[in-house]
């Protein structure tokens, strides 16, 4: 039998490699450098063990002194979450009592299995190299999804859930059985997992039948009318039994309408609305730099238009449909858009867009559309199609250099470090006065065993803020400085990076400060007028 020698087998192995295998092989590896330093970003997030914030430890308050039964009802402190996510938070928190890595395990799964998905959706809708890299460098580099990776909050849980229905909708099955199968048992679960499931199972269907009446199948409509019925019912059940005369729905309705989250129907006031909602979200897809915001800015209406060009009516409907839902939806206060928020810092923009992340992928997908047009447009021109595979190593390092990767540590307030300080300088005579920012996670910390203060030495809202819940954080701040007016003698004050108080030293005396990481510890002499900073 005839054998190749060594040289033989490379010169036939390149032949059939060629230049679009070379070009393959570099996007897979510059794939395999994005992903991995994707996990490293969200892995030194999630290890940085930051403190609980305002929200999220209202949410763990509720966990931890909550059993599974409770958790069906409706919760303490103004919050709300699918009962599904806090039923699986539960459990985790109790395999991992007293630590905040059992409230981000779920979340920090989620979110790679939501990074697993979304690079099968792109590989099989963008077959450009350049496209897929720049789709993912959007992902894996995005702070709002660093940030709510590791978050007590459900956020995260709905880009997993919004994915994961995209991909099963679109997935080829062996079996046509198994699509229907999989579909209504995944959508079943998404009711109970995600508040956007009913806008996640909407596009789905809306895909579904165009696929249906646009390939005119034979025999294909009773088995998605099942699937229907699936999820509908699904929503039924979870509508009355957790929806329907909720007590914290006025409540919820009334915060998110003064926090300006519901369009208005005057034109030119939406037209505003509009830009300035998209003004954070393209703010954050470029890193928080708003000049290369603008640039998002065209991308994404290009990359409208070149879905409309080429007739991709599926991707068009799994990316600009959730979006106008979601859009119509707030207009009639069922579901609130996006807050517009100062720019100055990177976890407030991820605070306001938290309603919406599980858009976010859909505006990815479409900036990268119109980027590996303008790409390829642009090195046919110009003739350098050879240095294609150079832009692919380009992309992530601009997204590195543009200052994501020095932002991975995200932290909003680090109470720990505050409470840390404080015990180590407490004096008897002196107190500790809990505000409306520090009250929910330093009764966390209480409850925990963190706190080493004695009880008699704390003072303010001790219920960990439950009387403020609600209350938007204007209001929550005036609430809590009649409070403060009424103290008389030394009080150590937590104080907010962003909302802290800053009229406080009109009526006491700063004794002592301390500011390190997002920690702000004030020591006050309330009754005098005089003020002596050392």
């Amino acid at each position: 039998m005839h054998t190749l020698n060594s040289n033989q087998w490379e010169k036939r192995l390149f032949s059939s490699f060629g230049h679009y295998g070379e070009k393959r092989f570099v996007e897979n590896v510059i794939v395999v450098l994005v992903l991995i330093a994707g996990a490293v970003l969200h892995l030194s997030q999630f290890l940085y063990n930051r403190s609980l914030w305002i929200d999220e430890a209202w949410v763990a308050l509720n966990l931890i002194h909550k059993n599974s039964l409770e958790l069906l009802r409706p919760l303490d402190y103004g919050q709300v979450a699918p009962v599904l996510f806090l039923q699986i938070e539960k459990l985790f928190s109790t395999l991992l009592p007293n630590v905040e890595y059992g409230f981000w395990i779920f979340p920090f799964i989620c979110f790679f299995a939501a990074l697993y998905f979304f690079y099968k959706i792109v590989k099989k809708n963008l077959p450009d190299s350049s496209e897929i890299v720049m789709a993912l460098s959007l992902f894996v580099f995005n702070i709002p999804f660093i940030w709510y990776s590791s978050e007590t909050k459900q956020y995260m849980v709905e880009v997993f859930v919004f994915l994961s229905m995209f991909y099963f909708t679109q997935k080829d099955y062996q079996k046509v059985s198994n699509k229907y199968y999989t579909l209504g048992i995944a959508g079943v679960l998404s009711v109970f997992l995600s508040n956007v499931a009913p806008i996640a199972l909407s596009v789905c269907g809306i895909y579904l039948l165009y696929d249906y009446f646009s390939t005119k199948r034979e025999k294909a409509i009773k088995p998605l009318l099942i699937v229907a019925a699936s999820w509908l019912s699904a929503f039924l059940v979870y509508y009355f039994f957790f929806i329907y005369k909720h007590p914290l729905d006025g409540m919820m309705k009334n915060w998110w309408s003064k926090c300006d989250a519901f369009p208005p129907l005057n034109p030119i006031e939406m037209v505003q609305f509009l830009y300035e909602r998209f003004e954070v979200i393209t703010f954050s897809l470029s890193s928080f730099n708003p000049k290369v915001g603008w640039c998002v800015y065209f991308l994404f209406i290009s990359g409208i238009i070149r879905l409309i060009w080429t007739k991709q009516i599926k991707l068009l409907i799994f990316t600009c449909v959730p979006i106008l839902l979601h859009f119509i939806l707030s207009i009639i206060e069922l579901y609130p858009f996006v807050l517009y928020s100062y720019k100055s810092y990177h976890w407030a923009t991820a605070f306001y867009l938290r309603l919406v992340l599980y858009i976010l992928p859909c505006i990815m997908i479409i900036c990268s559309i119109s980027f590996g047009f303008f790409v390829r447009f642009i090195f046919d021109r110009l003739k350098i199609k050879k240095l294609q595979p150079f832009l692919l190593i380009v992309i992530p390092v601009i997204f590195i250099l543009s200052g994501s990767s020095s932002k991975f540590k995200i932290s909003r307030h680090e109470i720990k470090t505050s409470i840390t300080y404080i015990q180590e300088n407490i004096q008897k005579d002196e107190n500790l006065y809990l505000t409306w920012q520090s009250a929910a996670a330093f009764k966390y910390y209480n409850d925990t065993g963190f706190v080493k203060i004695s009880s008699s030495q704390i003072k303010g809202m001790v219920d960990g803020g439950e009387s403020i819940a609600g209350l938007i954080p204007e209001d929550a701040e005036k609430f809590c400085m009649e409070g403060l007016k009424q103290l008389k003698g030394k009080y150590w004050i937590i104080m907010d990076p962003i909302f802290f108080h800053r009229n406080l030293e009109l009526f006491a005396s700063k004794l002592k400060e301390f500011t390190a990481d997002n920690a702000w510890v004030c020591l006050y002499e309330f009754g005098k007028s005089e003020t002596a900073v050392k």
